[in-house]
């Protein structure tokens, strides 16, 4: 397998992309989910990939919004917040970076800040984040 990038534009027009995403109860044994990261350099002529990964989740979700929070916490500790200021020594600014999940509960979940099903993750902790 083998990732394929083109650049097009210059390094000031371009954003950073994040997509983080996760599987629920992935493994059969200890039923703990893995969460998936891909950062991309975009613009209107470019799509480069950054960086990505893949790790367990060290703990057991109860359910798939919890499971997508955690990968989303993941991508952004580790690739996101790293890249700020290594785009603020290239380009001279923060760079314009844009989150992506396909899980709806989720972000609704990030946008408002509560979810009843989920009383036990600390609401402050989640605001704290608000990543959208």
């Amino acid at each position: 397998m083998k990732m394929i990038g083109w650049v097009g534009n210059k390094l000031s027009e371009l954003q950073v992309g994040v997509f983080a995403d996760a599987d629920y109860a992935g493994c059969g044994q200890s039923l703990r989910s893995t969460s998936g990261t891909h950062m991309l350099a975009s613009g209107s002529h470019t799509r480069f990939p950054l960086a990505g990964g893949s790790k367990r989740q060290g703990c057991v979700s109860h359910s798939t919004p919890e499971a997508e929070i955690i990968a989303a916490d993941y991508a952004l500790r580790t690739h996101a917040i790293p890249v700020i200021s290594l785009w603020k020594t290239l380009v001279g600014r923060d760079p314009k970076l844009v989150f992506h999940d396909d899980n709806q509960g989720m972000i609704a979940i990030i946008r408002s800040g509560q979810n009843p099903t989920m009383r036990h993750f600390p609401v402050d902790q989640v605001r704290q984040k608000r990543w959208f």
